[in-house]
């Protein structure tokens, strides 16, 4: 309890007064409320000027001084009448500041408002007067029954105040990332079958990475074994699960299709905006790191925003970190992301990575070869989750597979057994079943189902044989062209114009535009659309292997690139 700091709260608000005085007295033909607001103001600077000599002789062991401090602290009866007093300030000198008032403006307030400033001035004078008797138990009374009764004219000031920061953190949020990863862990969500993953929240090895010491849990999965959907399940378990603002969650799913928007810098500075967007308020680090480059025009290096990052972690207790598919950043700057990673691993914080068996955890080891602060832990597509995946799928087949157990329970376990610890192939092979109406055909097509090693090449050349054998496959043709070529992802409008484009033509026809389902489901399986970001993507990053590896002989008489460019 700083006396100092409790003068210097009684000195604000009566410099405060002051100036609300003056600006009352300096307008000409002031009116009934005007000069009333004066008067008590004026009777309320006498009151506080008082109560500053009686602070400064108090004995600061005095039980009374500690009660005259309790008026000063924050929402305190002090508190709410200097919100009172800016408010006023604010409505009456928007542009010219407390002691340079215009001749003549439009009173800003009505009768009730004038009433609830009256009335804080008043509460506030009985309060102080009490102060003054030196009567500690008296003014505790007083102060308990003032704090916590915020008037309207207070709230109008916090509405004022929240609507000025909330858009001051859209402009620092937006100079600090255009990425918004929200979307995607939306979606993710929303793909994952409810129940699924559950089995990895309750392994040791994540738990002890939860609650122990090791800050990294470094998670390897074949293709296709489901790591982003587990990321994604993580993602929610902490942010639902954690105790308190007190504990930040931020997160990263690197993609294949947007390296050229995936620099080290721009999945930093996401990261870095997450972190902000996470506070009640925006730090000062980050503040005077936007002023510095808004007023030179320039933008942040990227060890400036690791140092802001590092800053901004003491703003939290602890601090969760998820970097999703390490293996789809690219090449070039895969090295830079991990070494600043590294750098990241404050005391306060943890870090999950998931990435395929061919990424090294070495660059998040100390010294790159004690693995003693590295968790390693294999994703794979657990039976029970492919078997609630299949189940809740099911509605998608006919419905001879709905009325027949046998049939049912024989799709899941047949399903399961070709799967092999990859759940995108659980996936394809569900779509393998689609459009087949009787049970001998469903069970045709499940003993000739895709096993071993190549199952999921397998698996992508039957959907490019449905595709082919289908009366849409020009449009899937042209829609995958787009799809795997496309420098970034594109939007479903994106990609229904460019489907829609006619060669010759001088402009779009509106009615040449297809559906986005049609669309999707032309593609036996192998598109899928987000739904938050409205994305259309290729289902997995296997799939663009696959057709990248493969799209010559697939389709030998498309010519994709050579269609982009003339449309």
């Amino acid at each position: 309890m700083d006396p100092l700091s409790t003068i210097a709260s009684v000195i604000a608000v009566l410099q405060l007064t002051a100036a609300v005085v003056n600006c009352l007295n300096e307008v000409k033909n002031a009116s009934k409320d005007q000069k009333r607001l004066a008067i008590e103001a004026s009777n309320l600077f006498a009151l506080l000027t008082s109560l500053k000599y009686r602070i400064e002789e108090a004995n600061t062991t005095d039980p009374w001084y500690a009660r005259a401090h309790a008026l000063t602290v924050e929402n305190g009866p002090l508190s709410q009448y200097k919100d009172a007093l800016e408010l006023l300030v604010t409505k009456l000198v928007p542009k010219h500041g407390a002691g340079k008032v215009v001749a003549a403006f439009t009173w800003p307030y009505n009768k009730g408002e004038v009433a609830e400033i009256l009335t804080t001035i008043e509460r506030l004078k009985s309060t102080i007067s009490i102060a003054l008797e030196m009567d500690h138990f008296k003014l505790s009374e007083a102060i308990k029954t003032e704090t916590g009764q915020i008037p309207g004219v207070v709230r109008d000031l916090e509405t004022i105040r929240r609507n000025q920061d909330s858009q001051k953190l859209r402009d620092i949020t937006k100079w600090l990332s255009a990425i918004d990863f929200t979307k995607q862990q939306s979606d993710f969500s929303n793909q994952r079958q409810e129940g699924t993953g559950i089995w990895f929240l309750k392994f040791p090895e994540f738990v002890d990475w939860l609650s122990g010491t090791s800050p990294i849990l470094f998670c390897h999965g074949i293709p296709g074994a489901g790591k982003t959907i587990i990321s994604s399940l993580v993602i929610d378990h902490l942010q639902k699960s954690k105790y308190s603002g007190r504990t930040g969650v931020a997160y990263i799913y690197c993609n294949y299709k947007e390296s050229k928007q995936q620099r080290p810098i721009d999945l930093l500075s996401a990261l870095l905006k997450q972190l902000v967007q996470g506070l009640p308020k925006i730090p000062n680090v980050v503040q005077t790191l936007y002023n510095e480059h808004m007023e030179k025009r320039s933008q942040s290096a990227i060890d400036e925003i690791v140092t802001t990052i590092l800053d901004v972690f003491c703003d939290y207790h602890e601090v969760f970190i998820v970097v999703d598919a390490l293996d789809e950043c690219s090449d070039e700057h895969r090295d830079s992301l991990m070494s600043r990673l590294r750098k990241l691993l404050a005391p306060n914080v943890k870090m999950m990575v998931t990435s395929r068996p061919n990424i090294s955890s070495q660059a998040f080891e100390n010294g790159g070869h004690n693995t003693s602060n590295v968790i390693h832990l294999e994703i794979v597509a657990h039976k029970e989750d492919v078997a609630r995946f299949v189940e809740g799928q099911l509605h998608r087949l006919a419905g001879c597979v709905s009325r027949n157990l046998a049939l049912k329970q024989l799709v899941i376990s047949t399903i399961n057994e070709a799967v092999n610890g990859m759940f995108i192939l659980a996936r394809l092979l569900v779509e393998s079943l689609v459009g087949e109406t009787t049970p001998k055909a469903i069970k045709s097509v499940l003993r000739s189902l895709p096993k071993g090693s190549q199952a999921l090449y397998h698996a992508y050349e039957g959907a490019v044989e449905r595709i082919k054998s289908g009366s849409r496959s020009q449009l899937a043709e042209a829609a995958l062209s787009w799809i795997v070529w496309a420098r970034r992802p594109l939007s479903v409008k994106e990609l229904q114009h460019a489907l829609a484009i006619e060669v010759g033509e001088c402009q779009l026809d509106e009615e040449n535009i297809t559906d986005i389902s049609d669309v999707v489901s032309a593609c036996t399986g192998l598109i899928s659309v987000d739904g938050q970001s409205d994305v259309v993507r290729l289902v997995h990053y296997t799939a663009y292997e696959y057709f990248a590896d493969t799209w010559i002989s697939t389709f030998p008489e498309t010519t994709a690139k050579e269609d982009i460019t003339t449309a």
